[in-house]
This record gives C-alpha cells, sequence and structure tokens, in this order.
C-alpha cells in the first residue's frame, strides 16, 4: 500500500512540476498552432464578411474551454466538442438554399468531405460566412480545453488536424502551413523532454527537428490540385492562357505575364463573339473564385435562360491540341456532337467537361447572344432580384472605401446603372495604359490599380470594373474566355493562346448578363500581332491552321451597341491620369468584337507602353522582334530563397554538434596541428598531450592509475621519438628547465609520429 501511495505521490509531483516549468513552453506553441487556423478562419470572413461575429465566437469558446477545463473531464470535454461540430453542421445545412438541402444525403456529405480535402476552398461554399462561424468554435474550444487539462499532445492533434484540413482545401498558405508545422512540432518535442534539465539536454535534437519540418513545409505542397502557391517562386512572368482560362475555380491575379500564339481552337459561327469558358462571382482582393456547383447538362432545362432579346448563334467548336473547356458564345442553350455525359453546366451557366478534348475533337454549341440595345438597358431600373444582390455585390470587408468614393464621384451625374457602367469602362480604357510586363501590387488589386498603378492588362482592368460597379450597389461579375481571334473566311475564326482574355458581364434585370469590355483592346491587338508575327518568323510549330498564314480576310466590328455613345468623362483628379488619347470608338464585348491579328484594329482605343511592345516582340515602326527577351533573362534569386539556404545552413551545423562532429573535429585538428605559444613549457605539455590522444585514438587510452612511462612503453613499441618526447614532457612537469629548443624538438618529433600514427579520418570517427 505504501509503494501504491509513493508512487501516486512521484506522479503527482512530476505533473505539478510540469505545469508549473517546462510546460509553458509547449503551451506557447500549441497558441502559435491555434493562431494559424484561426488566422486562416479570420481571411475567409475578410472576403466574405463577419469577422466581428468571430471574434464573439472564437471568444465565447476560448472562455468555456478555460472555465470547463477546470471541472470537466476529458471523455466529457471531447463529446461536448463532438455536439459542437453536429450543431455547427446543423447550422451550416440549414442556411444553405433549400435546392441543395434537398439533396443532402449522408453519402453526399462523405462525397462533399472528401471534395473539401481534395483542393475545395472554403471560399467557394455558398454560405462561407455560416460555416465559419459555426465551425471556427470547435477547433478553437477542444484544443484550448486540452491544454487546460494537460494533454499538450492531444492538444497539438485536435489543433494540427484544424491545420491539416485547411492545407488540404487548399487555404492555407505556405508560410501559415510553415509556421504552423514548426509550432507543432516545437510543442511536440517540448512535451516530450518536459522533465528536469531535459530541454538543456535535448535543444539540438528539437533544434534540428524543427528546421527539417521548418524547411519541409517551406518546399513542399500535400494539396492534390490545391490552390496554395510555393513560398519561393521565382521572377518569371506567367503564360496568360494557363492563368485566365482554366479548370479551376479559383483565379489569382498574377504580375507580368506572356502571351502564346500557338492555335488552340477553330470556331465555325455566322458571326465572331467572345468565346466564354468561366465566371467568377466573389472577389478576395487578390485573386477570385467561383462558388456556383456544376452538375450534369441535360439539355436546354438545365440552364436558366438568358431574359430579354436576345439572337441565336450557332457555333462549331474544332480543338487543334488538348482543350480542358468548351468555349462558347453567351449564353449556351444546347450542344451536340459531344458525349452529354461529359458536359457539365454550372448553375451560372458556364459549361464545362470532365474529359478533356483532343486534337480534332469538336462540338457544336446553340447560343441566345445578348441583343437589347442601349436604350433598353437604361431603362432596365434596378429590380435586382434577392440571389443577384446576394452573389454579385459582395466585396472583401477590406476594400478600401476610396474606390467606392472616386466610383461615386466618378458616376456622379450618370441616372441609370448602364450609363455608370459605360462610364467606368470609358475611364478605365483611356485613364490607363496596357502592358503585360507590371509587378504585381500588395493589398487590394482594384484599390491599386486605380491609385498606385499606371498600366495593367486584361485581369487587372476587369478586376477593378467590377469593383468598381460593385461599390455603387449595380450587381457584375469577372468573366474569362477568349477574343474571337484571326478570321480566315467568312464564317471560321482561329483562336490562339494569346487570345485568352478576361471582360466584366452586368447585370441587367429583365435582360439579364451584359458584357463590358474595360481593356483597351487596340493595345492588346498590337501586343498579340507582334508576339504572333515573331513566331511566323523563327519558324515556331502550331501558330497557323486553316491557312490563317495566308489569310488576308478583313474583320469588320460586331453590329451590337454601334450606338453606344462615348460618355464625357467628369474632373475627377485622379492622381493617375495619363496622356492615352481619348479617341475610342464606342465599343464592347458584345458589340466589338476582336479584330484579326494581321488586320485592321478595333476601335476601343487605348496605348501599350514600349517596355510591352518590346517585351512581345513588338515596335513602333521597323518593329525589331525581341519577343523572348523576358522569358530568357536569367531569372533573380528570391531573398527568400537565401532565407532558406541559411536555415539549412544552421540546421545542418546544429546536426554535425549533436552528434560530436564539432567536438571530433576540433580534436582532430588540435592533434595534427600545433601552434607555437611564448612559453616552452606549454609547448612541451602539449605535444606529449597531443601523442598521447593519437596513439588512444590508434590503440586504447591511458588506464586509470597508469603512468605516462608504463603506458607509452606498452603502446609506444619502442619508438625512440616517442620516449623521447615523453622524457621532454617530465622534464618540464617536474620542474626542471626547459629551452626553446626543447620545445621546439617536442612539437616537431609529436608531429612526425602523428603524422606516421593516425589519420585526421581515425581522429573524427573515434
Amino acid at each position: 500500500m505504501s509503494l501504491s501511495t509513493g508512487s501516486r505521490t512521484d506522479r503527482h509531483h512530476q505533473t505539478t512540476q510540469k505545469a508549473t516549468g517546462v510546460r509553458r513552453l509547449p503551451v506557447v506553441a500549441i497558441l502559435v498552432v491555434m493562431s494559424t487556423f484561426l488566422y486562416i478562419f479570420y481571411t475567409v470572413t475578410t472576403v466574405v464578411g463577419g469577422t466581428q461575429q468571430l471574434v464573439f465566437v472564437v471568444g465565447g469558446a476560448f472562455i468555456a474551454a478555460t472555465i470547463l477545463g477546470r471541472y470537466v473531464p476529458l471523455r466529457v470535454g471531447i463529446a461536448l466538442s463532438i455536439g459542437l461540430l453536429i450543431a455547427g453542421l446543423s447550422v451550416y445545412l440549414l442556411a444553405i438554399p433549400e435546392s441543395q438541402r434537398a439533396l443532402f444525403s449522408l453519402e453526399q456529405g462523405a462525397q462533399d468531405i472528401l471534395t473539401l480535402v481534395t483542393g475545395y476552398s472554403i471560399l467557394r461554399l455558398t454560405e462561407a460566412q455560416i460555416w465559419v462561424l459555426s465551425i471556427a468554435p470547435v477547433p478553437t474550444f477542444l484544443t484550448w480545453y486540452l491544454v487546460i487539462r494537460g494533454h499538450d499532445v492531444l492538444a497539438v492533434a485536435a489543433g494540427g488536424g484544424t491545420l491539416l484540413f485547411f492545407i488540404l482545401t487548399g487555404d492555407a498558405s505556405i508560410l501559415v502551413t510553415t509556421i504552423g508545422v514548426v509550432a507543432a512540432v516545437t510543442a511536440v518535442a517540448l512535451d516530450t523532454v518536459s522533465v528536469p534539465g531535459g530541454l538543456r539536454s535535448h535543444w539540438d535534437t528539437i533544434a534540428i527537428v524543427v528546421i527539417a519540418a521548418l524547411i519541409l513545409s517551406s518546399t513542399i505542397s500535400v494539396v492534390p490540385g490545391g490552390a496554395t502557391q510555393p513560398l519561393f517562386s521565382g521572377g518569371t512572368a506567367v503564360d496568360s492562357e494557363s492563368n485566365l482560362v482554366t479548370e479551376r475555380d479559383d483565379l489569382s491575379i498574377e504580375g507580368s505575364i506572356e502571351l502564346s500564339p500557338e492555335v488552340r481552337f477553330v470556331v465555325e459561327s455566322p458571326e465572331q463573339a467572345y468565346w466564354r469558358t468561366a465566371s467568377y462571382d466573389r472577389y478576395t482582393g487578390e485573386g477570385w473564385v467561383r462558388t456556383a456547383d456544376s452538375r450534369s447538362f441535360d439539355g436546354p432545362e438545365s440552364i436558366e435562360q438568358q431574359p430579354g432579346e436576345t439572337r441565336e448563334i450557332t457555333q462549331t467548336v474544332t480543338a487543334e491540341g488538348d482543350l480542358r473547356v468548351l468555349p462558347a458564345a453567351w449564353q449556351p442553350t444546347a450542344v451536340q456532337d459531344q458525349d452529354l455525359s461529359a458536359v457539365q453546366v454550372t448553375n451560372d451557366g458556364d459549361l464545362a467537361t470532365t474529359e478533356p478534348l483532343t486534337e480534332g475533337d469538336s462540338y457544336t454549341v446553340v447560343s441566345q447572344h445578348p441583343d437589347a440595345d442601349s436604350d433598353v438597358l437604361r431603362s432596365a431600373g434596378v429590380g435586382y432580384p434577392d440571389d443577384i444582390q446576394q452573389t454579385y455585390l459582395q466585396l472583401p470587408e477590406s476594400t478600401p472605401d476610396r474606390v467606392g468614393a472616386f466610383t461615386a464621384e466618378l458616376t456622379g451625374e450618370d441616372e441609370t446603372p448602364y450609363d455608370v457602367a459605360r462610364t467606368i469602362e470609358t475611364y478605365l480604357r483611356t485613364e490607363r495604359e496596357y502592358s503585360l510586363s507590371v509587378t504585381r501590387p500588395d493589398g487590394d488589386i482594384a484599390d491599386a490599380f486605380l491609385f498606385e498603378m499606371e498600366a495593367g492588362y486584361c485581369t487587372y482592368y476587369a478586376t477593378t470594373m467590377v469593383t468598381m460597379l460593385r461599390t455603387q450597389g449595380i450587381p457584375a461579375r469577372f468573366v474569362t474566355g477568349y477574343t474571337p481571334g484571326q478570321q480566315v473566311d467568312d464564317d471560321q475564326w482561329v483562336v490562339r493562346g494569346q487570345n485568352a482574355h478576361a471582360w466584366v458581364e452586368v447585370y441587367f434585370p429583365e435582360q439579364g448578363w451584359v458584357a463590358f469590355e474595360p481593356t483597351p483592346r487596340s493595345a492588346y491587338d498590337d501586343a498579340r500581332e507582334s508576339q504572333l508575327d515573331t513566331a511566323r518568323a523563327a519558324g515556331e510549330e502550331n501558330v497557323d491552321t486553316a491557312g490563317s498564314d495566308t489569310s488576308e480576310f478583313e474583320t469588320t466590328p460586331s453590329p451590337d451597341f454601334d450606338d453606344r455613345d462615348e460618355p464625357e468623362l467628369p474632373d475627377t483628379g485622379s492622381e493617375n491620369d495619363t496622356d492615352t488619347e481619348n479617341d475610342t470608338d464606342d465599343s464592347d464585348a458584345n458589340a466589338t468584337g476582336d479584330r484579326s491579328e494581321n488586320e485592321t484594329r478595333d476601335s476601343l482605343g487605348g496605348d501599350i507602353d514600349q517596355t510591352s511592345l518590346e517585351q512581345l516582340g513588338g515596335t513602333t515602326d521597323d518593329f525589331e522582334s525581341e519577343a523572348t527577351a523576358e522569358s530568357e533573362a536569367d531569372p533573380t534569386v528570391p531573398t527568400e530563397t537565401y532565407g532558406l539556404a541559411v536555415i539549412g545552413l544552421l540546421g545542418a551545423a546544429i546536426g554535425v554538434h549533436r552528434f560530436g562532429y564539432t567536438t571530433r573535429s576540433y580534436r582532430a585538428l588540435w592533434v595534427r596541428f600545433q601552434w607555437r605559444s611564448r612559453d616552452p613549457h606549454t609547448d612541451i605539455e602539449r605535444a606529449y598531450d597531443r601523442v598521447e590522444t593519437a596513439l588512444a585514438s590508434r590503440y586504447r587510452p591511458r588506464r586509470r592509475g597508469e603512468t605516462p612511462r608504463a603506458y607509452l612503453q606498452i603502446v609506444g613499441r619502442g619508438d625512440d621519438r616517442i620516449q623521447q618526447v615523453r622524457s621532454l614532457y617530465e622534464k618540464s612537469r617536474y620542474g626542471e628547465q626547459v629551452t626553446r629548443d626543447d620545445a621546439i624538438t617536442a612539437v616537431s618529433l609529436a608531429n612526425d609520429v602523428i603524422t606516421e600514427t593516425v589519420s585526421i579520418r581515425t581522429l573524427l570517427r573515434n
């Protein structure tokens, strides 16, 4: 009985010592882990709203965990956490549209979870704000409850598991992931050595593990197709097509981009159009996300029809290479000559395919294209449906107020949403230069483009216009696809990668979505024509098809909205006003299609700066080609890469110390080399110590009680040099006078003996 009581007393003593001593260090690391997943919850609310509510629910979870952690047993606390999770999911389920809720089942729920952890961002959830406010208290409560109960490793598992979930959804950036992983490893390591003297004894082991975690989490992505970007990326330009036209559901706005002249597909159509591939509704301040779900295409009944005046366009698209999207004029209502089981349609009416097309594959699409004139659009009013307002007026909470204030001043005299849209469209394409060579700004893209940048390309123009419209309560969305391409016959267009483009669609009651073009198209056409000429001159493959290299067909503007009058812009006092000429003709994405690359420009106006022309192969008069100058330049090494190298070297140094290589290296150098001092006694005694250390490494150390004379007679094997060093050592050690010549002799003999007796490799190994 006394033994049992003593054991309990010891365990209680150890627990108390841990709680009041080293255990504070694991708690700090666990708090860092918690801060990473709480930061992700916060970043979501900055986009979808609810930041203040998030503070309240997370604070409440902290308080509840602090109180209950002192009194509620572990099993009960875990049960409470599970109950919170079920309640949170129930709240979210009740918040989603009834049409989605009706499809819910346990099997569907499991599929949704699997979808989330394979790269489906939380920002794509229809009710992302409700999800965050319902779920955030659960890991907060559980992790802090486990800390209060003293279960540090379980707390790391709870917090780290939450972070892992966000890593798999793609919502955790590499930097956040790195911080969280390092903190989790540190917490577990500190908990493991949380005994008296443990940290002091194992600090180097902990440091090695933490540095390894830091390097791995900074360089390896585990997201299958996720959205995260490398922490240490290079400075090369991004291909515009791969950035804009993608089957992914998120789009990041980049810095400099390049144009690809390779042919992607050929369209047979009675008229030109913008070949649309996707629309995005949720703006993050740094990019776009589309929340619309996809379903099988079952014919026109699968798509909510475009209201208002439309005209029918039948187009046949033939792939000239792999094609992972289904370009079509807005709004597609029927698909023919394509495996319909592979065709998907989103809630927004976008077409998609689960099976990429290969060269030679074709399909036919029937579209009902908007055909309302400006008078009809002006009279459309502002009676927007609730779901349109909820989805297409969203802006991040962090959107600067000056964006809305500037837009209100710019459009102050406009009486209708149509006029507001036209004014913004005209302002952007006349007051900003077009350039593919830009530095991606920090912070909100639209704010930066309005107030800090003087040039940009289509994603900057379209993002800014959508943001400006939404600040004025006008529903708008960001759209991607291809411009019409090069016309090679009356009803045939060749579309290349360089035709990838972004534009804007504005919603009008009773008329639906109507496209607007804020990008100065003539400048973009100059860049594409330059790139194509350069590629042809260089003999590049796949830049022509269907006679596009010999065609001299002239493209005429699309007749849509030819009656649009160019608004007269008020004097807004913009800091970034440029000298761009304002002689633009009336046009937009529905109205003025893309001009042929080797024919006349369209009439949207705008200038392209000399830097972009040179980069793309452009010129002023002689068109001297330098299309690949930027891509062939040596990429600069990012500062972060040097930081990672320093961290790696630090880890290597600690590892060398941990495994004793620093001590061994010092000993090897100490044995093999001796710098003479001013004192002959010191030199002689060190020479002897060096000889004894070398013999110990080669044979055996001197035993306790064994005299130097006896030891050297055994291991020295009658070497007179060793005996002479020993004699000088005894002479110096026991008070006899030694001279500088004696010291020189001792050091020289020791050097000879050590060189012949033992190698540096042996000294490092022993």
